[in-house]
């Protein structure tokens, strides 16, 4: 695995009526990936995207770019086909929202993609720790998920410390998904973290290339 943090906009603080523009700014702008939520208005009370938000955006990046779908959601499994057919390469789903991690997480990768297990803020790390020598990916939430533009939680990074010391890093992918600004990044780095989503940070300013890196040295 690159040693190099990554970093990956988010949707979630696009403007929904251009998506494909601010996409190819993403882009140019030096990101590695394109995280794209996917609520269902049950597991949060909110709706965004589906199926065909994924399709949208693989048709404008390139192949090597990570696809990167997050579902809030429950029941999971009824639609992961679907995203990957769409063009997923990685899709990471709630712990809180299942009771079958270990039969999703197989279907994922059977399906050749990479799998995820994402996990609240207030949820005992306790509860993802069996899954880690499984999956590709663990995303912590840095802010209880739902809405952007939220103030990170400092907590959550004994989640990223603890998972860490448990999975090297070139086992496990770490992001850590909310309230990601230069400061609250390099902190996650720091505990860890090798995956950086940010939304309003990103694609709110006027300089993304340069808050780019400053994301992604903090290391």
């Amino acid at each position: 695995m690159n040693d190099q943090t990554k970093v990956y906009p988010s949707l979630l603080a696009a403007d929904f009526g251009n998506i494909q523009k601010d996409v190819e700014r993403c882009l140019s702008s030096g990101a590695d990936g394109i995280h794209i939520d996917v609520m269902d208005g049950h597991f949060v009370k909110n709706l965004a995207f589906s199926q065909k938000t994924v399709a949208a955006v693989r048709k404008v990046v390139p192949q090597e770019c990570d696809v990167d779908v997050h579902l809030m959601m429950y029941n999971p499994f009824e639609y992961i086909e679907s995203f990957i057919e769409n063009g997923a390469k990685r899709i990471s789903f709630h712990i809180e929202a299942t009771e079958g991690a270990d039969e999703i997480i197989e279907y994922i990768k059977k399906s050749g993609c990479k799998a995820g297990i994402a996990i609240n803020p207030s949820t005992s790390v306790e509860l993802i720790l069996k899954y880690l020598d499984m999956v590709d990916s663990l995303l912590v939430m840095g802010v209880e998920p739902g809405h952007g533009s939220q103030q990170f939680i400092p907590d959550v990074l004994n989640t990223v410390k603890i998972a860490r010391a448990i999975a090297p890093r070139e086992k496990l992918a770490i992001q850590v998904d909310g309230g990601i600004d230069s400061k609250t990044g390099a902190e996650c780095v720091k505990c860890g973290a090798n995956i950086l989503v940010s939304g309003s940070y990103l694609l709110a300013g006027s300089a993304m290339p340069a808050s780019i890196q400053k994301l992604r040295n903090k290391q």
